[in-house]
């Protein structure tokens, strides 16, 4: 995967929060999926299916990473230290989205699609904006990357990772539907789902 070439302090200090801000998500992203495993959160409502989805992702992944040459990706990269620092920036405005997504959630956060008995629909701080604020985030974090790397094969992985949430996000609301019906149904047609501002998005269970 091609990378940013500069060298010298300021790429130093630049690799150093990009890593940083990635580390701290997936501490606690993770961290909160075992320690919802910790607690045994029963499930009332469960779509297994989309557990399967990391597999070809990650197939993705490998190929892009491991067996496409890099001389593949040069044309469409475009290494720059301003075009890093732009993309460290949105990586951190990303990471702090997801954060408070996090805290808002509390104990609804479950890293399968799963509606527990204690789930409440939660429409307050990022979720006013978007529905998902937490895959906003991550394809937040994602785009900034594309920058940071300039380009290259993280386009791809920014893309596949978009499909990924989609199928993902359509299984989380068609069980938040059953649960919740009608309310919903209202949060969907008043907040839009990954994109704010972007209301076209909205998947309507009560229409298909």
């Amino acid at each position: 995967m091609a990378v940013v070439c500069q060298t010298g302090q300021g790429a130093g200090m630049l690799w150093f929060t990009f890593f940083v801000w990635w580390t701290i998500v997936f501490v606690v992203l993770i961290g909160s999926s075992l320690l919802g495993q910790i607690r045994g959160q029963s499930s009332q409502m469960h779509n297994r299916r989309t557990s399967f989805i990391w597999i070809p992702y990650g197939l993705v992944l490998w190929i892009l990473v491991d067996v496409i040459p890099h001389r593949v990706w040069i044309p469409i990269t475009f290494s720059r230290i301003w075009l890093a620092a732009l993309g460290d920036s949105i990586v951190l405005i990303g990471m702090a989205w997801v954060l408070w997504a996090r805290w808002t959630l509390g104990r609804n956060f479950t890293q399968a699609p799963v509606i527990t008995e204690t789930h409440r629909l939660i429409t307050t701080g990022p979720y006013r904006v978007t529905r998902h604020p937490i895959y906003t985030g991550i394809l937040a974090m994602l785009f900034g990357s594309m920058l940071f790397y300039g380009f290259g094969a993280t386009v791809v992985i920014l893309l596949a990772t978009w499909g990924v949430f989609v199928v993902k996000l359509r299984a989380e609301e068609r069980l938040l539907i059953e649960r919740y019906v009608d309310k919903y149904i209202a949060y969907q047609q008043n907040t839009p789902q990954l994109i704010p501002i972007v209301r076209h998005l909205t998947i309507n269970e009560k229409n298909r």
